[in-house]
C-alpha cells in the first residue's frame, strides 16, 4: 500500500506539474497574439514606400535558387530576408497587408525574446515588457516590409543564445549561439558587429572560467578556440568590405543617405530610439524619461560589473559595436539610424537595469538581511525606477499617436505612392504621355497601378538622359514634342529627383519637375497635385487650332451664346467600360467669341431610366483669349460612386454634360444648350455606356 501510495503521489506531482506548464503556455500564447494583433493594427492603413516597394521587386523577380545563393554572397546585404518574404508571400500573397505581416510576426517574436533575456537578467519582467511593446522604433519597423524587423529579432536572439552559453557552457549551446550568429548576420550584415561583441565578450567570460563543463575531452578547447579566431576574421573581414562599399565618395550611396559626423550620428540615434523621431521635431523635454532611465541603468551595469558576469557581457554588447561603428562612421560618412537597430534589445535592458533584483541569486539569509538594512531605501529606488519606466512608456503612447508624425495618427507619414497613383490611374488617357521621374519609381506604377484600376494602363516613360546628368529643360521640351501637342503628366518624387540631379538641388522638384510647373496650366484638371513624398505634374501647352480629324463626328452643341462643344469623343481602354475603372473622354471645344469669366465643367454619370447622379468630374474650362479659338480637352469619370468610393454596379448608364458659371453667388447660372429634341436643358447626354464588373 505504501509504495502505491508513493506512486500515486508521484503521478499527481507530475500532473500538478503538467497543469502549471500549460497555463503558462495559454498565458504565453495569448501575449503573444496580443503582442502580434497591436502591430498589425492600421498595418495596411499607409502606402508602401520606395524602400517597400524595392524589396518587393526584388523577391518576386528572384527565383528560388538565387534565394539561397545569395546566402553565401557579400554583397547582399540581408539575404535571408529575402529568402523568408519569398517563401511568406507565396503562401499568403503580396498585398499590403502580407508584405508587412511578416515583420509584424518578426518584431513580435523579438518583444517575447528580450522579455525573457530581461527574466534572466534578474530585471522586472513587467518592465522590459512594456518597454519593448510600445516602442516606437521596432513597431515602425513591424510595420514595414524592409529587413529591420527581421534584423531587430535576430539581434535579440543571438543575445539571449549568448547569455544561455556563458551562464552553462555546452556543446548543444555553443551551436546554437554560433547559429544565431549566422542567422543575425543573413539578416543584416551589420550584425557582424554585434557578433565582434559577443566574441568579446566570450571571451571575457573565458577567462573568468576555470574550466568548460560542457567537454571532456583537452583537444575541445583547441578546437572552440580555433572557431572563435576563425569566425572572428571573417566577421572583420566583412566589416573590410562593407567601408569598401558604403564608402563616401560613391556617388550612388553617398546621394541617397545622410552625411553625418559622430555627434550627429549620436543625436540621431538617442532621438530615434528614444522617439522614433528626427532631432528637433519635439521638446528635448521628452528625452528626460529615456535619458534618466538610460543614465540611471548604464551607472548600475559599470558598478556591477565587478561581481556579476552579466553586467560585463551586456557592456560588451554596447561598447564593441558602437565602437567599431564608430570607427566605419569615420571612414563612410554615413548613417541612419536603423543601422543601429541590431542595438536596441540592449537599449531596452539598460533601461530596465535599474530594476535589477541580485537577491534572486543570493542565499536567503543574505536576502533577508539585505531587505532589513536597505527596505526603506529600496522601496523608493522602485517607486522612481517604476515613474520614469511609466514616464517612457507614456511618451512612447504619445509619439505614436502624435499628430502627423505618430505611426498610429491617422496622417501619412510615408510616401504616398498608393493615393498618387489611385487619382493619376482615374485621370490619364490612351494618348496620354506618361514618364517617371526618376526611373526607378516605376516600381510603385507596377505595383499599384494593376490593383488599383482593372484598366490596361499605359506603361511609363523615363528621361533616360538623367543617366549621364546632362539633361536640360530643352531636352525634355524636345523629348515631349516628338509626341506631339498631347497631354502629359509626371510621377515624380522630389527627394529622388534632387538626388539625381545634384546641380539643382535649390529647386523643389529639380529640372524635370520645374521644367513641368513652367508649362502647367491652371485650368487643366491634371494640375499639380502633392501627395507626401510624391507629386503629380501636367503638362500641356494648348494648340491654337487643333485638329479632330481623329474624332469621330458628332453633331456640335452650342452652351450658352459662346461655348461650342464641336466634337467630342469616348474610348474606353480595352473596349470595354470596368467598374471601378475609368471613362476616358476628349472634348473638342470652339469658342464663338473671347471671354474671360471662368466656366466649370461637370460631367457625370447616372443609370438610364434615373435622375440620380453617381459618379462626377469637374473642372475648369479654358479661358477664351481670341475669337474663334479651338481647344483640345482631356477628362477622365472614375467609374465609382462618388458618395462611398465603391465600384459601380454593372448596367447603362448615361453620359452627362453640364457648364455653369463659376461664380461666388448661392444660385450657380447654368448654362443651357438643346438636346437631339431641340428641346432647351442644361444636361446634355453625350453617350450611353454599359459598364461591366471587372
Amino acid at each position: 500500500m505504501g509504495k502505491v501510495a508513493w506512486i500515486t503521489s508521484i503521478d499527481q506531482v507530475r500532473s500538478k506539474i503538467a497543469a502549471i506548464k500549460w497555463q503558462q503556455y495559454r498565458l504565453s500564447g495569448s501575449i503573444f497574439i496580443a503582442v502580434f494583433m497591436l502591430r498589425c493594427y492600421k498595418l495596411a492603413a499607409q502606402s508602401l514606400w520606395f524602400d517597400e516597394l524595392s524589396t518587393w521587386w526584388a523577391v518576386s523577380q528572384m527565383s528560388w535558387l538565387a534565394g539561397f545563393k545569395q546566402l553565401w554572397v557579400p554583397q547582399a546585404g540581408y539575404p535571408l530576408y529575402q529568402l523568408l518574404l519569398k517563401i511568406w508571400i507565396s503562401l499568403l500573397g503580396d498585398n499590403e497587408w502580407a508584405l508587412r505581416s511578416f515583420s509584424a510576426l518578426s518584431g513580435t517574436v523579438a518583444v517575447m525574446i528580450i522579455t525573457q533575456i530581461g527574466h534572466r537578467l534578474s530585471l522586472s519582467r513587467s518592465f522590459v515588457f512594456g518597454l519593448v511593446v510600445v516602442a516606437p522604433l521596432p513597431l515602425w519597423y513591424a510595420q514595414e516590409s524592409t529587413a529591420y524587423s527581421l534584423f531587430f529579432c535576430s539581434a535579440a536572439l543571438l543575445v539571449l543564445s549568448l547569455m544561455r552559453l556563458l551562464e552553462t557552457p555546452t556543446a548543444l549551446k555553443l551551436a546554437q549561439s554560433l547559429g544565431a550568429g549566422l542567422i543575425c548576420l543573413s539578416s543584416h550584415r551589420l550584425g557582424s558587429l554585434l557578433g565582434i561583441g559577443c566574441l568579446v565578450a566570450g571571451l571575457l567570460r573565458w577567462s573568468q572560467l576555470n574550466r568548460l563543463q560542457a567537454f571532456n575531452r583537452p583537444t575541445s578547447s583547441y578546437w572552440l578556440n580555433g572557431a572563435i579566431v576563425g569566425l572572428s576574421f571573417c566577421t572583420i573581414g566583412l566589416i573590410g568590405y562593407g567601408v569598401k562599399i558604403f564608402r563616401f565618395d560613391n556617388p550612388l550611396v553617398s546621394q541617397s543617405h545622410r552625411q553625418a559626423t559622430l555627434i550627429d550620428a549620436l543625436e540621431m540615434t538617442i532621438w530615434s530610439f528614444s522617439t522614433n523621431q528626427n532631432p528637433g521635431a519635439f521638446s528635448w523635454v521628452w528625452l528626460l524619461p529615456s535619458l534618466g532611465l538610460l543614465s540611471w541603468g548604464f551607472i548600475k551595469l559599470l558598478l556591477d560589473c565587478r561581481n556579476h558576469w552579466q553586467a560585463q557581457t551586456l557592456l560588451c554588447l554596447i561598447i564593441v559595436p558602437l565602437g567599431l561603428f564608430a570607427i566605419l562612421l569615420g571612414w563612410t560618412k554615413l548613417y541612419e539610424p536603423r543601422y543601429m537597430l541590431g542595438l536596441y534589445p540592449l537599449w531596452i535592458l539598460i533601461l530596465a537595469y535599474p530594476s535589477v533584483n541580485h537577491s534572486k541569486k543570493q542565499n536567503n539569509a543574505s536576502a533577508v538581511a539585505l531587505s532589513l538594512l536597505q527596505r526603506v531605501q529600496a522601496r523608493q529606488m522602485r517607486l522612481l525606477y517604476s515613474s520614469l519606466a511609466l514616464g517612457v512608456i507614456g511618451v512612447n503612447i504619445v509619439m505614436l499617436i502624435a499628430p502627423k508624425t505618430g505611426l498610429w495618427s491617422n496622417n501619412p507619414v510615408r510616401e504616398q505612392y498608393r493615393e498618387a497613383i489611385d487619382y493619376l490611374a482615374h485621370q490619364i488617357h490612351q494618348d496620354d504621355i506618361f514618364m517617371v521621374h526618376p526611373g526607378y519609381l516605376g516600381l510603385a506604377w507596377f505595383y499599384y497601378a494593376p490593383r488599383l484600376s482593372p484598366d490596361p494602363l499605359p506603361h511609363p516613360l523615363t528621361f533616360t538622359e538623367f543617366d549621364h546628368h546632362t539633361t536640360t529643360a530643352a531636352n525634355i521640351d524636345g523629348y515631349l514634342q516628338t509626341f506631339g501637342q498631347q497631354r502629359s503628366f509626371l510621377l515624380i518624387g522630389p527627394f529622388h529627383a534632387r538626388t539625381i540631379d545634384p546641380s539643382t538641388n535649390d529647386q523643389a522638384y529639380g529640372t524635370v519637375g520645374s521644367f513641368y510647373q513652367s508649362v502647367n496650366y491652371s485650368w487643366q484638371p491634371c494640375g499639380q497635385r502633392d501627395f507626401l513624398g510624391v507629386a503629380i505634374l501636367c503638362s500641356i501647352q494648348p494648340a491654337s487650332n487643333p485638329t479632330n480629324s481623329s474624332l469621330a463626328s458628332h453633331s456640335p452643341v452650342t452652351f450658352g451664346h459662346q461655348i461650342v462643344l464641336h466634337n467630342y469623343q469616348i474610348k474606353p481602354f480595352a473596349g470595354t467600360f470596368k467598374a471601378g475603372g475609368s471613362v476616358p473622354i476628349t472634348l473638342f471645344w470652339q469658342y464663338s467669341q473671347a471671354f474671360s469669366e471662368p466656366h466649370q465643367l461637370t460631367l457625370a454619370l447616372r443609370r438610364v431610366g434615373s435622375n440620380d447622379l453617381q459618379a462626377f468630374e469637374w473642372g475648369l474650362l479654358a479661358p477664351a483669349e481670341s475669337h474663334n479659338q479651338r481647344l483640345l480637352d482631356r477628362r477622365t469619370i472614375t467609374l465609382s460612386d462618388y458618395r462611398n468610393g465603391q465600384p459601380l454596379t454593372a448596367g447603362r448608364y448615361e453620359i452627362v454634360l453640364m457648364i455653369q458659371q463659376a461664380t461666388i453667388a448661392p444660385n450657380p447660372i447654368w448654362l443651357t444648350a438643346q438636346n437631339a429634341n431641340g428641346i432647351p436643358t442644361n444636361q446634355v447626354i453625350l453617350a450611353t455606356i454599359d459598364v461591366s464588373n471587372p
